[in-house]
């Protein structure tokens, strides 16, 4: 489980590369803000496919441990073509299929050296990782509809497939333009900027066990609906704010902490929703809505609305998004067991 986790977590950064590193790619290749987006919707896409197929196909075959290898690998040999990139066209096609090192030695070394962990973690899956055989699915009755038609019927799967669309898009637009707004529209430094989207590293970290270590306590529904709230913080306090950068960055941890909220919509409430043998399907299904709908349109909405209003629609678009996602959150079924127990337990006299 920590190996799968950090295995997670290498391909994440690996994913955000290029949004960290977009300060220093955007002059060098000439991108328009809308071309900026595009780039982010490319990755998304092919997250968003490869979520639903893959889930179907690590169901179908029980072969999750080759899968996650072959995929990893892939990932990290991508970003080394990012690094290759030349124009807009060929960093676009890298990203279908790190600042400190850019300030010290240019934006393609990052990609490259991005690219070692995620190799390392695929040969540790392939030595270390055991993979448990799926238990046997029970046998179907005449008129039972297709598993993946339970699954898109399911409420909890439906009302987290709405969520991952807006809080994927959150995420997405704030990794790949935040950077632009701290450096090009606030006029921070460089590495001020680095600093601050750093600390967005250190609280979805922390946060991705705290929340849902709290939805444990207090129920998914709750925790899911403040937490996303909480998500409006970080978009005014970089539109608003001109403090000291120290008080910034822990305007900007409370803001993400909305990030703890991601394994909860896209596993767990899934998870617990549904059958055993049909999980990876869930969780595939609420990935892939989320990133094909949330991850593929809105960079591309944001970079139009910032070559048209400037970089302050980018702030405005994410306060929106995180009022939308803490509403939807009302409406799921309490999964959370704990609480479960309580609501069914007989009452006493």
């Amino acid at each position: 489980m920590a190996l799968l986790c950090l295995n997670f977590g290498i391909l994440f950064f690996d994913r955000n590369a290029l949004n960290f590193l977009m300060p220093y790619v955007q002059p060098e290749l000439g991108l328009s803000y809308t071309q900026v987006g595009l780039l982010g919707s490319a990755l998304s896409l092919t997250w968003a496919l490869a979520a639903i197929f893959v889930g179907w196909l690590s169901d179908k075959a029980g072969r999750r441990k080759v899968i996650i290898i072959a995929c990893t690998v892939l990932f990290a040999l991508c970003s080394v073509l990012s690094g290759l990139a030349t124009s807009f066209l060929m960093l676009l096609g890298a990203r279908l299929v790190l600042v400190p090192i850019a300030l010290a030695s240019g934006w393609r070394h990052a990609f490259f050296i991005a690219a070692v962990p995620g190799v390392i973690s695929a040969l540790l899956i392939w030595l270390l990782v055991i993979e448990r055989k799926l238990p046997p699915p029970a046998p179907r009755q005449p008129g039972d509809r297709a598993p993946v038609m339970q699954v898109l019927s399911n409420r909890n799967v439906l009302v987290c497939s709405f969520i991952a669309v807006v809080l994927v898009a959150y995420l997405v637009v704030t990794w790949g333009f935040m950077p632009l707004v701290l450096v090009q529209l606030r006029g921070i430094a460089d590495t001020a900027a680095a600093g601050l989207m750093a600390v967005l590293g250190v609280a979805s970290a922390l946060c991705s066990f705290i929340i849902p270590w709290l939805s444990d306590i207090y129920g998914r529904r709750p925790v899911m609906c403040l937490f996303t709230l909480v998500g409006v913080i970080l978009p005014l306090g970089a539109l608003w704010f001109d403090g000291p950068a120290v008080v910034l960055g822990m305007i900007f941890f409370v803001g993400w902490m909305f990030n703890g909220t991601f394994p909860t919509f896209m596993a767990t409430v899934p998870h617990e929703s549904v059958s055993p043998q049909q999980a990876a399907t869930a969780m595939g299904v609420v990935m892939g809505v989320g990133e094909i709908i949330g991850g593929v349109l809105a960079p591309s909405l944001a970079g139009r609305l910032s070559d048209v209003y400037g970089l302050e629609a980018v702030c405005w678009l994410l306060v929106a998004l995180a009022v939308v996602g803490g509403i939807a959150a009302l409406f799921l079924r309490e999964t959370a067991p704990r609480i479960v127990a309580r609501q069914n337990a007989p009452a006493t006299t």
